[in-house]
């Protein structure tokens, strides 16, 4: 996990990948400080620092960061294997402020991860798919295993937007603003059907 403690440090880290390629950035939004959203964040502690090896898919947690400095306004979170994670809501409310500014949206406190595009150095803010958390998490393993399922799809479909557009094809809409985890991962399998399609073509 890269420690992000403001906003231009986080567009500095992002500008730090190198790749011609198009990448997608995930906002980590989940905050801490909200009982039900550490209840899930609490089970998913293995995945913090998870990366697929072929990956595009980049994660950013925000407000996460490692220190054994705790105050009122940062929380240790429970049950991670070296014991200095912590959440800090300063941190975390400055930076979601200056993302409020840059996408096409308002972030309201709820666990949710953004996907933006990311091409040739230059992040696409208004180019997003918002994913709504609205279940809780059994293990660390469902969260790997969602990444892993999100990467492979992108593969798949080469670009954001095709990815998007398929989305809002399966799901029959006309925007997409936001979409819950569930719905999400009921389309998966059909997303792994065309890879497979596609291949034995």
């Amino acid at each position: 996990m890269q420690q992000i403690l403001t906003y231009d440090n986080l567009i500095e880290k992002i500008k730090e990948i190198d790749s011609k390629n198009e990448q997608v950035i995930a906002f980590v939004l989940a905050p801490y400080n909200l009982k039900d959203v550490s209840q899930i964040i609490d089970q998913i502690y293995d995945a913090y620092d998870f990366h697929c090896e072929d990956s595009r898919i980049h994660l950013y947690w925000i407000g996460y960061m490692k220190s054994y400095d705790i105050n009122r306004f940062r929380w240790k979170v429970n049950r991670h294997y070296d014991n200095n994670l912590c959440f800090d809501l300063k941190i975390f409310d400055d930076i979601t402020k200056k993302l409020n500014q840059k996408w096409c949206f308002e972030y309201k406190n709820r666990f949710e991860i953004v996907f933006v595009k990311l091409h040739k150095n230059k992040i696409y803010f208004n180019k997003h798919i918002r994913i709504d958390f609205d279940k809780e998490f059994s293990n660390s393993y469902e969260m790997i295993d969602f990444i892993i399922s999100i990467n492979q799809a992108m593969n798949t479909f080469k670009t954001f937007e095709s990815f998007k557009l398929e989305i809002k094809s399966r799901r029959n809409l006309k925007r997409l603003k936001k979409i819950k985890f569930t719905d999400l991962v009921e389309l998966l399998p059909i997303f792994e059907l065309i890879k497979y399609e596609r291949n034995k073509g």
